[in-house]
């Protein structure tokens, strides 16, 4: 997938420069080179306007535009070489999209993808031949044909599902011009089906009303204010390096907008008219929401516990050096 002849380009976060996905850039020269013999470029060209996290705006209502990225090259991108974005989590796409016009010929490279929300985007047909995912695990060949063939198997049946929406609306626009064989097809199998798929659209109280449900949304609101409670801890701390701040601050960030992606998937399952799903379907994938929330706090929480030991650790440790220095007379 990648060669040696290639440049790797992260794309900026919410504050105009690229800080999780350089270091993932970092990784993966890091990787290539050690695991693959290869040799990559980095070139942090890409940066952008200072600007609320894509989760924020669309907890409150309003929709980014690409414009408001601001996204623009420092220098000129390179020529003759194979180019690739690095993201970290693809979900509407609006960021990748943005650094794709300014370097058109580039493919994507992302950690993670929301492929609920990317199907959804209006940037989706953007990505349908240029998004390779990429995992920080050093993932083993078979594992990696698995991965191959399921993002395949997901694209073709897309691709089928079209086709055979297509064919259905050309078969009843033959109907209505009064085709009688075509006619008792669209009264008869076209009105049940019509009214099946109508049926699935409707969502049950009883999934709607699901404690999972307001557990989940609560769970949200937690994981946003620990997220933000610890980044301002390790902030007001000083006992952190700045590129330990970076990557303190790109976790925080992480894991606050893959609850906001979680939370949008589960407000299009209790909402009537977005999806078409059986009950047994929606609950099934309510409860996976719910857990995979339910880690997520957990995790923030154990994460945030952790950075602040770390800092009582460098603190006391700090203290104790000052001490023996005073009491030596050492400056």
């Amino acid at each position: 997938m990648i060669h040696g002849d290639c440049v790797l380009i992260p794309v900026p976060n919410r504050i105009g420069k690229a800080i999780a996905t350089l270091l993932l850039a970092q990784w993966i020269i890091e990787f290539a080179r050690d695991i693959r013999k290869l040799q990559l470029k980095l070139e942090s060209i890409l940066i952008g306007r200072e600007r609320p996290s894509l989760y924020h705006s669309k907890k409150e209502g309003k929709r980014m535009a690409e414009s408001d990225l601001g996204f623009r090259l420092s220098s000129s991108a390179p020529e003759g070489k194979k180019i690739y974005l690095v993201d970290s989590v693809l979900a509407s796409g609006l960021t990748a999209s943005a650094a794709l016009r300014l370097v058109p010929s580039a493919d994507v490279l992302v950690h993670s993808i929301d492929k609920k929300a990317l199907s959804e985007s209006v940037h989706r047909n953007t990505f349908s031949e240029v998004i390779c995912g990429i995992h920080k695990e050093q993932l083993s060949k078979r594992q990696k044909q698995k991965l191959k063939t399921q993002i395949k198997y997901l694209v073709e049946q897309i691709a089928a599902l079209k086709v055979y929406a297509d064919d259905l609306q050309k078969g009843y626009a033959i109907a209505r011009e009064g085709l009688s064989t075509i006619n008792d097809i669209k009264h008869g199998d076209f009105d049940l089906h019509k009214g099946h798929f109508d049926s699935l659209k409707i969502v049950n109280p009883f999934v709607k009303e699901s404690f999972y449900v307001a557990d989940a949304m609560v769970i949200a609101e937690k994981i946003d204010a620990a997220a933000k409670a610890g980044l301002k801890n390790v902030e007001q701390s000083k006992s952190f390096t700045s590129d330990e701040l970076e990557y303190l601050q790109w976790a925080y960030e992480n894991i606050t907008e893959q609850s906001g992606a979680d939370i949008d998937e589960l407000t299009l399952l209790i909402t009537n008219g977005d999806l078409q799903m059986k009950d047994d379907e929606r609950l099934r994938r309510v409860e996976t929401i719910y857990a995979a929330l339910q880690d997520k706090y957990a995790f923030i929480k154990s994460f945030s516990k952790q950075a602040q030991i770390l800092s009582i650790q460098r603190t006391k440790q700090q203290s104790e050096t000052n001490m023996v220095r005073k009491f030596y007379g050492i400056k």
